[in-house]
């Protein structure tokens, strides 16, 4: 849950619903080879969300519209579950 929204990880995407379990918006991962691999995090109005191909998602939290997929793991070496320390980006 963040604010008035639930979010939920699906193998294929991530959903978001109201409190009251309307739809939000959904958003698929398209063209994405692996699955989520690691619980996203929330930043301001953005969602991260690591994959287990080494893709790290970024999606508008407001409209679920990808602003973003960077490689920054690899297969052999997937991303984990997300926070953020002193400004920074991490994988656990």
């Amino acid at each position: 849950v963040y604010g008035d929204r639930l979010l939920l990880l699906e193998p294929d995407g991530i959903t978001a619903l109201g409190l009251n379990k309307s739809l939000l918006w959904r958003t698929k991962f398209e063209d994405e080879p692996g699955k989520p691999s690691g619980f996203p995090v929330v930043s301001r109005d953005e969602i991260f969300v690591p994959t287990d191909s080494g893709n790290l998602w970024r999606l508008s939290l407001a409209d679920g519209k990808v602003l973003g997929k960077q490689t920054v793991g690899s297969e052999n070496r997937p991303l984990g579950n997300l926070a953020f320390h002193d400004g920074r980006l991490v994988s656990l």
